[in-house]
């Protein structure tokens, strides 16, 4: 690698490990800290958006300020496999379940809860389709196989991760395990039933 290139490299990774960690990594030499504050917004706000869409009730249970310090510190610790803007949020997921270490105040439910909301974004988002031209669909249930929908997750939990809202924040899981089906229907609705 020429001189030149090396030096290129050098300026890319400073500038991408300070728009990730501005208080820890220093701007690269000879950039006005004006111009790397339009970055260093751009790359926060944009994150934390499109987390706070895709875990809207963690967001909510959380706060701000507590929601905030979880989205630095994912841009701090995790280092994302993908460049799709929709995979980022399962990155996140996998960084609340590997990476990021227990806090105080960390609600009991909070990774179930995590997993429920992935779970529908993941559904809403799936190119799939239902296919049912060689399905019966006036065939009789008990007589015939039926056949489950590409669009549906089984998913138990411990916490009942449907009711979590911040005016529902249970401190003890129920005796039983809450037992969802999880699915996209014909409209792209994504809905729950309890089983």
């Amino acid at each position: 690698m020429n001189e030149r290139a090396d030096r290129l490299r050098r300026l890319q990774f400073e500038f991408a490990a300070h728009i990730r960690d501005p208080d820890n990594a220093p701007a690269p030499a000879g950039i006005e800290d004006r111009r790397m504050k339009i970055y260093r917004e751009l790359f926060y706000n944009n994150l934390r958006d499109l987390l706070g869409r895709s875990f809207p009730v963690l967001r909510q249970v959380l706060g701000t300020d507590a929601w905030n310090a979880m989205v630095r510190d994912w841009l701090r610790r995790h280092r994302a496999q993908t460049p799709l803007f929709l995979e980022l949020p399962q990155e996140f997921l996998a960084y609340l379940q590997h990476e990021r270490p227990a806090a105080a105040g960390d609600p009991p439910f909070m990774l179930e809860l995590a997993h429920y909301e992935w779970v529908e974004l993941a559904l809403g988002i799936d190119e799939r389709e239902i296919d049912d031209g060689s399905l019966d669909t006036g065939g009789d249930l008990l007589e015939a196989c039926p056949v489950l929908s590409p669009l549906v997750s089984s998913l138990a939990y411990t916490w009942p991760v449907h009711r979590i809202s911040p005016d529902y924040l249970p401190d003890e899981p129920p005796a039983e395990p809450t037992r969802l089906l999880v699915y996209r229907n014909r409209q792209d609705d994504v809905g729950f039933m309890e089983i």
